[in-house]
């Protein structure tokens, strides 16, 4: 089976994860082969017989040049799949208007009408499509997403956080709930990597927030050096609709890196906390998210087992290559 990937820009960390992880693995783990196109080629007449010649086209995401591929594929009679990790009808702040000019919203019509199949990246993601859950996941044979645990500075607490720019409403409602006076209190510091480019921190009286620049090795080595000496992860979210709706991924960071972590309330988590119970704090308000700080300071050991485990033999690239190429199989047999 030859199989391409169509996606925006392989440099972004969604096109990475549901559209250039998911090829490299159909190549390493099976006797399938992939490729991945990005917008500069999609948008080219010299690649259409690339996509004339595959068995399948998978469209992460309903970009105008992904719409365009999906028609030279369908003119050529390959079978197309939509693919997203994200409710983007329900895209916050200035990504709507950007989606909306776009096309990315409009496209989705299209997409409905006429693509084959579909994968999502979360449960409740597919009660809005016809669609099959595939999670993200990452490569567990590869070391840098294993479990190993490094000392921190003793008698003090790192919790960390990763992600990009994009969070950054998420983080201003976090860093504004007053439960953060506890760092008065408690020798714990507070790691955001990749939330802006410039390093800072807020210094309280026993306590830390610390801010650091995206790892410079991009999104390979992040979860490994960034994420091992910490004593748990959080994943704070604004509770909203966008928000309900989006990947695990957080969670599945914190499994790789052998850590449980406190996630907001959202939709997507709870989905996940149910069907993995004592994996994960989920919180919802300040005394929430409070309650669970203390919790996890007292001990978060049994929690980050139980989360590791479930990570680690759910969300590896060779369960999550499986249940793609068995998708796949389905749709290109009708």
């Amino acid at each position: 089976m030859k199989i391409v990937f169509a996606t925006e820009d392989i440099r972004h960390g969604a096109c990475i994860v549901r559209a250039v992880w998911p090829a490299l693995w159909i190549n390493k783990f099976t006797e399938h082969t992939a490729f991945v196109l990005e917008r500069t080629q999609t948008v080219s007449s010299a690649h259409d017989c690339i996509i004339e010649n595959a068995d399948l086209l998978v469209c992460h995401k309903s970009t105008t040049t992904n719409v365009r591929a999906a028609m030279i594929a369908k003119n050529a009679g390959v079978p197309v799949i939509y693919d997203t990790d994200d409710y983007d009808d329900a895209v916050f702040g200035h990504f709507y208007p950007q989606y909306h000019t776009s096309g990315v919203i409009k496209n989705q019509d299209w997409f409905k009408e006429n693509a084959d199949g579909f994968t999502v990246a979360s449960y409740p993601l597919a009660s809005k499509w016809p669609a099959t859950v595939i999670e993200n996941g990452f490569d567990t044979t590869l070391k840098q997403f294993l479990p190993d645990s490094k000392e921190y500075i003793t008698d003090r607490i790192k919790v960390a956080w990763g992600g990009s720019s994009t969070h950054a409403r998420d983080i201003t409602e976090f860093l504004k709930m007053p439960f953060l006076s506890m760092l008065d209190e408690h020798p714990i510091d507070i790691y955001f990597y990749g939330l802006q480019q410039q390093r800072g921190s807020i210094k309280y009286e026993e306590g830390n927030i610390f801010f650091f620049p995206q790892h410079p090795k991009g999104i390979e080595w992040y979860v490994h050096d960034y994420f091992s000496d910490a004593s748990f992860m959080i994943a704070p979210l604004i509770n909203d609709e966008f928000n309900d709706h989006r990947s695990t991924l957080k969670i599945v960071e914190a499994g790789i890196a052998g850590k449980t972590i406190i996630c907001s309330d959202v939709a997507s988590y709870r989905k996940y906390a149910g069907d993995n119970p004592g994996a994960i704090g989920l919180a919802r308000n300040s005394d929430e998210w409070g309650d669970w700080f203390r919790k996890m300071i007292a001990g978060s050991t049994a929690m980050a087992e139980i989360n590791s485990t479930n990570v680690l033999a759910n969300y590896n690239a060779q369960a999550l290559t499986a249940k793609r190429i068995k998708y796949f199989n389905e749709v290109i047999n009708g």
